[in-house]
């Protein structure tokens, strides 16, 4: 699976590098956010 060069540059958008890859930066934000898509797809499918 592949992510969307244009959703990428849309994340990247107006951040500084350590924003990036830093303490506190997307990656963290990014996967916080999966996580809970996922958890909201699993509780949804089970209804």
């Amino acid at each position: 699976m592949s992510i969307d060069k244009e959703l990428l540059d849309q994340l990247m958008e107006g951040r500084k590098p350590e924003e990036l890859f830093g303490k506190d930066d997307i990656l963290q934000d990014l996967t916080k956010a999966l996580a809970l898509q996922l958890r909201i797809y699993l509780f949804l499918s089970m209804a």
